[in-house]
């Protein structure tokens, strides 16, 4: 199709998701300096995602103190500080483009489709996203957390397609189909592409577009370039 963008989502789209062992680490190991009680700190952290997600808590080391607070710990600057480098660090190591993502968001850009992204996140990834290699390469970025919203609402893709000065009916929504991501961007006029890569669980109950989708399939990123073309 003739597009003038082509919108990304970020976990499980343009990076893997994390498995459980990097969930575990990614939550423990930021508790350790602060309790010793690392399971019972890593599930109340997992359990305020929804506040996370919407920058209810603001930044990261609110969320930290916060769930401190739950647990009655009370944690020292040094402590916070300690616990929110490694946070970050982890981050910053998760996010690593999946093979082929920089060459295919260049090509997408040297033909003159704007690139943009739309990711439910905490706090985390609009701070260390500067340091990513993806942010160079995209025009728009829409981040629950700074929204105050999450996918579905059409708010989302409004705003995507504002910064990107673009209309949607000329958009390609690409996603693993989490949060009903594709269903959302069909609404709105856009052409949704889900990704299914084959070594990631097909049956996720928190991907509810992938388990009835029948559009549109990729197995790899690259795989968008052979839906697009320029005006």
């Amino acid at each position: 199709m003739t597009c003038d963008a082509v919108i990304f989502d970020l976990y499980g789209t343009l990076i893997d998701n994390a498995s459980i062992e990097d969930r575990r680490r990614m939550f423990r190991e930021p508790a350790a300096g602060l309790t010793d009680r690392l399971d019972e700190f890593r599930d109340a952290w997992l359990g305020i995602y929804h506040d996370r997600s919407i920058g209810r808590l603001g930044s990261v080391d609110n969320e930290i103190r916060h769930v401190c607070g739950l647990l009655g710990i009370e944690p020292t600057q040094a402590q916070v500080d300690g616990a929110l480098r490694l946070r970050l660090d982890s981050f910053r190591l998760h996010c690593r483009p999946r093979p082929t993502v920089i060459e295919t968001l260049s090509k997408l850009r040297s033909r003159g489709i704007k690139t943009g992204l739309i990711t439910d996140c905490g706090s985390e990834v609009p701070v260390i996203w500067p340091d990513t290699e993806l942010a160079p390469l995209m025009d728009a970025t829409v981040f629950s957390c700074c929204e105050g919203i999450t996918k579905p609402d059409p708010r989302m893709y409004e705003v995507a397609c504002e910064r990107l000065g673009v209309q949607p009916s000329r958009c390609i929504y690409v996603g693993d189909g989490g949060s009903r991501e594709l269903t959302g961007a069909k609404s709105m006029g856009m052409t949704p592409i889900l990704i299914r890569v084959d070594y990631e669980p097909h049956m996720d109950p928190h991907r509810p577009d992938a388990l009835e989708w029948t559009g549109p399939t990729i197995s790899r990123i690259g795989e968008v370039l052979g839906f697009v073309s320029s005006a």
